[in-house]
């Protein structure tokens, strides 16, 4: 991709992957990982460590060690990519 880049658009994108490495490194989340869209709105996560009593957007959640949910996506993706919670696979019905 370098190859076909002038020298100020090389300027640029070295700026910003500066940017972008520091920022995942200050808040410990690779925003980066999933570049394809969610298939679902619904996620079902088993809690991996003990997170406590966490709100969403439909009310207050105890996310325990060892339990499951079903929750919104965008209410516990972060959870997920932090390592606090494993997002499981739902198996569709024939």
């Amino acid at each position: 991709m370098r190859a076909n880049m002038g020298r100020r658009e090389a300027e640029f994108h070295t700026g910003y992957d500066n940017l972008l490495t520091d920022y995942m490194a200050q808040v410990g989340v690779d925003i980066t990982s999933d570049l394809s869209p969610p298939k679902e709105l619904m996620v079902e996560v088993r809690v991996l460590e003990d997170v406590g009593e966490v709100m969403m957007e439909s009310g207050s959640v105890n996310l325990a060690k060892g339990t499951q949910h079903s929750l919104k996506r965008a209410d516990v993706e972060h959870l997920v990519r932090q390592g606090y919670l494993e997002e499981l696979e739902r198996h569709e019905s024939c």
